[in-house]
């Protein structure tokens, strides 16, 4: 499973492929039965699976502890079912069979599961994508041979399905090759769905935009240019290439580049609109090269969120190379919050990959550059937690699940010198910072690519380690430091205590949650050569108040069934 982590900036809930839903007394009305010999649906789980490795494979769900079969989908050859999106009482996804991979609709029966629309006629892929719910419609992108890769909307109906707009200007010596206009950073605000989209090179002047800030009311009238910031030449179009779209006090900040031919050439610098073209205004030219003041110089502003009523971002000045700021939306106010890297050789950091993704805790924003900060927003307040490894990196960097809040703890993955990447644990207080748990000793691992937070269930959390002898397994913990057995391994009762595949086979497969329906936690797992294949496992019963004193952390383990029997998977990714 792709873990998704929307931030609270953005106003809305971000869909993200693979991420499983829990429906509620989903589909058509009434209660009885359907004429698909199925009860009504209650509450489930939708997941790719196949119980017949020969015959194709298709849509399965977990209701009241078993795996039923919804539909098969691929007779064939795989569904390769992803991107499972809610909209209303049923689940719209993304589904392959001859006619290519289009969008499918569900509310969990074999009657009511069927394809939308073949967007992209015959066996040819739309590869629908970025759903998002947006005035009762969900809306997507996807491809046809005709337009290329587009904006669409849905109402569930193929009558109801259809493009919004062609933004891509197909060349017209050849119209028959499309143009994708490519939407990306689908955000609502203000009552309309932003959006960037480029009108590609083949687009007549002056409407040859490049990539720009493009809004929508969902009808194609009322689709339209916001502003073009890239400023273009006679001959050369220019994308402003807007990234990062994020609601804060009644504006929509994102960073975007007026280009080389703009009379200013600030470069890729912080905006904000309210939705008109002369709304839409530079927020703060931050980048300044210090050889040449003149020169554009990329500020370079990205990783947005609001935190106490202000908006922080990374950015570069050119001087402190990437650092903390902030803003309340007025260049007076847009400022360094205080400047972490030695930047005694040149600027540091020199990129943000070195910088991990914000996270909020006890009423301030944690951060790791090179080690574990914390700031209230201004500069006396911006402090360093502890220094856990003066010679490294020491916390993980560039990635979103670095942090994990629960139990009034900071949960995350660091390095102190000795015992290699391993989880730690914050109250934001030096004595209060602590290794959990030396789960691979010997200062191993070297790096973090095994340690995953995957989620809380029944007060734990869970998340995916290696001990180095036993292969990425599943892990789970109360984040308590008492130098015994802080982490416990999850494994197979039935096989050994290595996990739930065994020796150094790795257990822990993403194909499938971990997602928790009517008290039980339910993920994939691979049990080992010749056995069961990948399938889905559950947990129950594993709860904070007696999860120290069970001895068996396996004994709550289980295989729920062997769907697609011996060694072939039944849970696919």
């Amino acid at each position: 499973m792709m873990q998704c982590r929307p931030t609270v900036l953005q106003g809305l809930v971000t869909l993200c492929v693979l991420t499983l839903l829990t429906l509620s007394g989903c589909g058509g009305g009434g209660g009885g039965d359907d004429g698909d010999n199925q009860p009504p649906p209650g509450d489930f789980l939708l997941f790719y699976g196949d119980n017949d490795n020969v015959a194709g494979d298709g849509l399965f769900k977990i209701q009241d502890d078993n795996l039923v079969p919804v539909k098969k989908i691929n007779f064939s050859g795989q569904s390769r079912i992803q991107s499972f999106a809610p909209f209303g009482d049923k689940t719209i996804f993304v589904a392959c069979d001859n006619r290519g991979c289009e969008p499918w609709i569900t509310d969990g029966t074999t009657g009511g599961t069927q394809i939308v629309r073949d967007i992209n006629p015959g066996p040819g892929d739309s590869n629908p994508q970025d759903f998002l719910l947006f005035a009762e419609s969900l809306f997507f992108t996807a491809f046809d041979p005709i337009d290329g890769r587009e904006l669409w909307r849905t109402d569930g109906t193929e009558a109801g399905t259809v493009r919004v707009a062609n933004i891509g200007i197909e060349n017209p010596l050849s119209p028959s090759t499309p143009q994708s206009s490519n939407p990306g950073d689908l955000t609502v605000f203000k009552g309309a769905l932003f959006f960037s989209a480029d009108t590609g090179p083949y687009a007549p002047n002056p409407n040859r935009y490049g990539r720009e800030l493009w809004k929508t009311d969902g009808t194609e009238i009322g689709t339209v240019l916001v502003k073009n910031i890239g400023a273009d030449d006679i001959q050369q179009t220019f994308n402003g290439d807007p990234r990062g779209l994020t609601v804060y006090n009644n504006y929509l900040y994102f960073s975007a580049d007026d280009g080389p031919f703009a009379v200013t050439r600030y470069g890729r610098e912080l905006w904000k609109t309210d939705g008109t073209e002369t709304g839409t205004i530079l927020v703060k030219n931050i980048g300044i090269d210090p050889d040449d003041p003149n020169r554009a110089y990329d500020g370079a502003p990205q990783e947005f969120i609001v935190f106490d009523n202000a908006l922080y971002f990374f950015a570069d000045n050119g001087t402190n190379g990437f650092e903390p700021w902030k803003t309340d939306g007025t260049e007076a106010a847009t400022s360094l919050v205080r400047n972490l890297g030695d930047d005694s050789i040149s600027p540091s950091p020199a990129t943000a990959d070195d910088l991990s993704y914000w996270t909020e805790f006890n009423n301030q924003l944690y951060l790791a550059a090179g080690e574990l900060w914390k700031t209230d927003g201004t500069e006396a307040g911006t402090t360093l937690v502890t220094d856990i490894n003066d010679t490294v990196l020491s916390v993980v960097a560039n990635r979103d699940d670095v942090f994990e809040v629960f139990n009034g703890q900071l949960l995350f993955f660091a390095d102190d010198g000795e015992n290699g990447f391993e989880p730690w644990v914050t109250d934001g207080s030096p004595e209060g910072t602590a290794l959990l748990e030396a789960i691979w000793s010997g200062n191993q691992p070297i790096t973090a690519s095994n340690l995953r937070m995957l989620t809380i269930f029944n007060g734990l959390l869970y998340f995916s380690a290696e001990n180095g002898t036993s292969g990425v397994e599943i892990f789970v913990t109360d984040g308590v430091v008492t130098n015994g057995t802080d982490a416990k391994l999850l494994y197979d009762p039935n096989r050994d205590e290595t996990g739930i595949a065994p020796g150094s086979d790795s257990g822990y497969r993403d194909h499938f949650g971990p997602n928790s329906l009517n008290g039980v936690l339910y993920f994939s797992a691979y049990n080992g050569v010749n056995r069961n294949g990948v399938e889905i496992w559950k947990s129950a019963g594993l709860g904070i108040d007696n999860w120290r004193s069970s001895n068996q952390a396996g004994a709550v383990v289980r295989l729920v069934e062997d769907l697609n029997l011996g060694p072939p998977d039944g849970a696919l990714p």
